[in-house]
C-alpha cells in the first residue's frame, strides 16, 4: 500500500474510534529547513490544544508488518496519552509551562518562513528559538514551538520568555560520547576512521541536542581536559561532533564532508547547517570557520 492511501485509510480507522466531540483530519505541517510533513490533526469541541500525530513513522511500522488496525490502535494510544499530559492541559498558563521551555537551534537562512511567527535570536549563521516540552519519555518528546500568539496568551514579554528558557538551559543535561567507541563496528566493516579525539555532544533525549553548541562551559571543560581547541561539525539538529585540532585538518575538507553527509545520509528536515565551526579556548567562543 502506498503512503497516501495508507494515511487515508488510517484516518478512517481512527475516526471510527473517536468520540462524538472529537474529529480528525490530515494536515500538512511545516517542519525545519522548508520541509513539510503530513500529520493527523485532532479537534475536540471541549478541549484545546489537541495533539498533532505525524504519520511517517507509523507507516514505517506498517511496512514492517503491522496491520492497519494495529497502526490505528497505536495512534490512538499516543493521542490519549497526550490528552493526559498535565503540561498540554495547562498550555496557556505561563506558570505551568515556564519550567518546560527549552532552547533549540536551526539554520537561520533555511527557515525564514518558520521564523516569521517565532521569537528567536541570531547566533552565528543559526537561529535560537524555544519549544515547550509537553511530554517526555525515554528518547521521545512531544513539543511545540513557541510563537508570538503564545506570548500574548501568557501575557509575557520576549524578555521573560528568554529569561525562563536560558535558566532552564543552564540546568539541562548533555552527554559527551567518544566517537571512537561508536565507530568500532563501522571500522570493523571496512569503513573509514576518525581521529581518537572526536566526540559527540547531545542531550538526554537525543532530540534537538545540537543546541549543546551554546554550552560553552561544556566546551571549555573538554578543552581544558584535552588541552586543545575544537572543530565543530553540525551532524544534525540532534547532535554536534567535536574534532580536536591537535591533528592537522583542512577546514574545506571538513565542510565538504558535512555537505556530503547532509545530502546522502541525513534527512533534509534534520539538517543543522552546511558550515563548520571552531571553538577557541582562548576567547571561550564559537566562530564560523572561514
Amino acid at each position: 500500500m502506498e503512503y497516501q492511501e495508507f494515511i487515508e485509510k488510517l484516518l478512517e480507522k481512527i475516526s471510527d474510534r473517536l468520540g462524538d466531540n472529537v474529529s480528525a483530519e490530515i494536515v500538512s505541517r511545516q517542519k525545519a529547513n522548508g520541509t513539510r510533513k503530513e500529520a493527523i490533526s485532532f479537534k475536540d469541541k471541549e478541549k484545546d490544544p489537541q495533539p498533532i500525530l505525524y504519520t511517517e513513522q507509523i507507516y514505517q511500522q506498517f511496512c514492517l508488518g503491522w496491520t492497519l488496525e494495529a497502526c490505528a490502535g497505536y495512534a490512538l494510544e499516543i493521542y490519549h496519552k497526550a490528552q493526559e499530559s498535565k503540561v498540554a492541559g495547562n498550555l496557556w498558563e505561563w506558570n505551568c509551562v515556564k519550567d518546560k521551555v527549552e532552547l533549540c537551534i536551526l539554520k537561520e537562512d533555511w527557515n525564514r518562513e518558520f521564523l516569521q511567527d517565532v521569537p528567536y535570536k541570531s547566533y552565528l549563521d543559526l537561529a535560537i528559538y524555544c519549544r515547550v516540552i509537553l511530554d517526555r519519555e525515554e528518547r521521545q518528546i512531544a513539543s511545540t514551538a513557541v510563537n508570538y500568539s503564545m506570548l500574548q496568551a501568557w501575557s509575557i514579554t520576549e524578555e521573560m520568555l528568554w529569561e525562563a528558557a536560558f535558566d532552564n538551559f543552564k540546568e539541562e543535561k548533555f552527554l559527551i560520547n567518544n566517537m571512537e567507541n561508536l565507530l568500532v563496528q563501522i571500522e570493523e566493516k571496512g569503513g573509514g576512521s576518525l581521529p581518537t579525539e572526536c566526540f559527540v555532544i547531545t542531550n538526554r533525549d537525543y532530540i534537538y541536542g545540537a543546541v549543546g553548541i551554546l554550552r560553552t562551559d561544556i566546551l571549555e571543560g573538554l578543552s581544558d581536559l584535552l588541552g586543545c581547541n575544537f572543530y565543530i561539525l553540525p551532524s544534525s539538529l540532534h547532535e554536534i561532533i567535536l574534532l580536536s585540532d591537535q591533528e592537522e585538518k583542512d577546514a574545506e575538507t571538513l565542510r565538504k564532508m558535512v555537505r556530503e553527509v547532509n545530502q546522502e545520509i541525513v534527512g533534509k528536515e534534520e539538517w543543522l547547517s552546511d558550515q563548520i565551526y571552531y571553538y577557541r579556548h582562548k576567547s571561550g567562543k564559537v566562530e564560523v570557520c572561514a
